[in-house]
């Protein structure tokens, strides 16, 4: 007896196959074949092509079937009632000829949205169906992922912020023993309100003996938030002294300039800046100038106080202090802030890529991944970082995907209701999956389509509007390469955040706004962590990971940087056997640095490697390659196990 080589059923989505009886569509769990194959089936065709977003390999069948007689029937009776959603699968099945039994060949899809129906036959095309089609329907639909469940918590002790301000001093004179505030009028700065420490443009030339009327004027010139703020003062001022008539000539005189500092009590701090032990001249000039480093209290504010002390009976009598406008009198301050710690909500990378495919599917499905698992990149929003109520991570799978392919360098492929990701070279390995056997009509050429010119990778630039934002390291940085017979960019960024600086100021400007929207709001974080402790509440802390380094350079606060592993030139490097694919054959060329959006600077070295960002790279210096941009197209006869167990390659 004849078997046919394919058999052709149609089941519903619990797997239960269709059949006619008596002209009436039904249901059975008995895997029973169409009466009639599908025209078209001597054409069918399963293609198997690697997925350039995710560089796994994926099939689809290429041919539309039409179904004749019973399986017209069915398909009409199901698009008719149900629309064009309602799921109807095509398996396949082909004869074994050593064993006389059938396997399975394919299984996929009814595609609906593209029928076309006419009296004796139903033509329709088959499509992925499972997971492969959720993924391929909903890539790019944002999901909301919720930080109140299966979350972690960071400390977030960030960065020293540098601040800086410039003031020339006013002449001006004054009376009742010379102890006065400096006036000062602002000419430069580099600060902000929002940052804990502020400077002010408001002194006046006031006579104030009383530290308590120092303290009411609110003359200070600088006031601390909730750190200490240690900083570094430059000041050149020249004056004239003159004693009022009646004090004898020659007394013993102390001239002074000091910072006063005041706390909410108006308790007084004095740290003085310089000096003078002498006797008393007559129309005395004296220039104080010099650089000190200073520590100002948190919560203080900071007045320049200048005075003199006579010593003798004639102390009470008045003094008089002018500034010499003839030279360049300035006060300069300098000043590193760094905000308060605080603790945000995070989620593991394998935690939120598990939450997206059960969204874009259900919860049967899932993802799995050994390299999302190990990883020491956690993932936040800016509602998490401002210490907003219940944030949520807006973001969709391909966005994921695509950013931590970027720092992790990764491949997925589909296996039945898993998606797997593991590093991108497991997927280019030259394990022998199937002999093919014997081929003709071999041609080869090469894939223009992974060939570039130019690398670009990183992250999205951002513009702070604030001070140090120019120290940034983790935005857009791009390469030249040596091939010049294509014109193509290849691009590495994708849209996930992991500028510290960002993160500071969304931490710092917004924090307790929590009515104020901000562009931040919804932008999606990396941050490199590592384990810390785990709380009463059996909820595990992490804190900011900072590597050892031996030196790190380029940088304003090189010991309190963080995502340093998350760098651009790292992103290249964790590249290096992709990109020296690309270059094949070259060698001894080089790929040369370009531009950065900010700092090119940043500079580390760890156990002899050292990495510099704006660094050209020797494509020999990269690791091997493990594949070369050459494709072979041949004929030859498809093994029978090609699919197995789902999992195709």
């Amino acid at each position: 007896m004849n078997q046919k080589e394919f058999t052709y059923s149609l089941t519903n989505k619990a797997g239960l196959f269709y059949y006619v009886d008596n002209n009436i569509v039904k249901t059975t769990p008995t895997p029973t074949p169409l009466q009639y194959s599908p025209d078209g089936w001597k054409d069918q065709l399963v293609n198997y092509a690697r997925n350039e977003t995710y560089y796994g390999i994926f099939r689809s069948y290429t041919i539309p079937l039409q179904f004749v007689f019973d399986g017209a029937q069915i398909l009409r009776s199901r698009l008719y009632v149900y629309g064009m959603e309602d799921v109807v699968n095509l398996v396949i099945n082909r004869l074994n000829y050593d064993t006389g039994q059938y396997d399975l060949f394919y299984t996929g899809e009814i595609d609906f949205s593209k029928f076309e129906d006419s009296i004796d036959v139903f033509k329709v095309n088959v499509i992925e169906g499972g997971l492969s089609k959720y993924v391929k329907a909903y890539e790019n639909v944002n999901q909301e992922i919720a930080l109140n469940k299966d979350f972690i918590k960071v400390k977030m002790d960030g960065i020293s912020l540098q601040q800086s301000a410039q003031y020339v001093v006013t002449n001006g004179a004054t009376d009742n023993n010379g102890n006065h505030t400096v006036q000062m009028t602002l000419t430069g700065t580099e600060s902000t309100d929002n940052l804990g420490a502020k400077t002010e443009n408001r002194l006046k030339l006031k006579n104030l003996p009383q530290n308590a009327d120092m303290f009411a004027s609110k003359n200070y010139f600088l006031k601390t938030g909730n750190s200490i703020v240690n900083a570094i003062v430059e000041y050149d001022i020249t004056l004239t002294i003159t004693l009022s008539v009646g004090i004898p000539p020659n007394p013993a005189v102390q001239y002074f300039l000091t910072l006063r500092t005041f706390d909410t009590s108006g308790i007084v701090t004095g740290i003085l800046l310089e000096q003078v032990n002498g006797p008393y001249l007559l129309y005395q000039k004296h220039r104080f100038v010099g650089t000190k480093s200073i520590s100002i209290n948190a919560n203080h504010e900071v007045y320049l106080f200048s005075g003199i002390n006579i010593i003798g009976p004639s102390a009470d009598e008045a003094v008089f202090f002018e500034y010499d406008d003839s030279v360049n009198n300035f006060f300069n301050i300098k000043y590193n802030y760094r905000f308060k710690t605080t603790t945000i909500k995070a989620k593991k990378a394998l935690s939120v890529g598990n939450e997206l495919i059960k969204k874009i599917a259900d919860n049967t499905h899932s993802l799995e991944s050994n390299i999302l698992k190990n990883t020491t990149i956690a993932i936040s929003c800016g509602d998490a970082i401002r210490g907003i109520e219940n944030p949520i991570v807006k973001t969709n799978f391909k966005d994921f995907f695509t950013s931590f392919n970027r720092n992790l360098e990764i491949a997925g492929s589909i296996n039945n209701k898993k998606f797997i990701i593991e590093a991108k070279k497991t997927a280019y390995n030259n394990t022998l999956l199937y002999d093919l056997g014997e081929i003709k009509d071999a041609k080869f050429d090469f894939y223009e389509q992974l060939l570039a010119n130019s690398i670009k990778l990183g992250y999205a630039n951002q513009d702070y509007d604030g001070l140090n934002g120019r120290d940034e390291f983790n935005n857009t940085s791009e390469f030249k390469a040596p091939i010049t017979r294509v014109n193509k960019l290849y691009d590495l960024t994708a849209p996930y955040r992991a500028d510290m600086f960002g993160v500071e100021f969304t931490r710092i400007n917004l924090q307790g706004k929590t009515t104020t929207d901000n562009n931040s709001d919804n932008d999606v974080f990396m941050l490199d962590v590592e384990y810390d402790f785990t709380d009463a509440d059996g909820i595990e802390n992490y804190k900011l990971r900072r590597p050892a380094f031996t030196s790190i350079t380029g940088l304003i606060d090189p010991t309190g940087a963080f995502n340093l592993d998350l760098s651009p030139k790292r992103i290249f490097n964790k590249h290096g056997a992709w990109i020296r694919g690309m270059m094949w054959p070259l060698t001894t060329e080089k790929i040369t640095f370009q531009t950065t959006d900010k700092n090119p600077l940043l500079k580390t070295v760890q156990g002899g490697v050292t990495i510099q960002e704006n660094a050209d790279v020797v494509i020999s210096d990269l690791e091997p390659n493990y594949w070369i941009p050459i494709t072979v197209k041949f004929e030859t006869i498809v093994p029978e196990n090609l699919v197995d167990n789902g999992r195709y390659y």
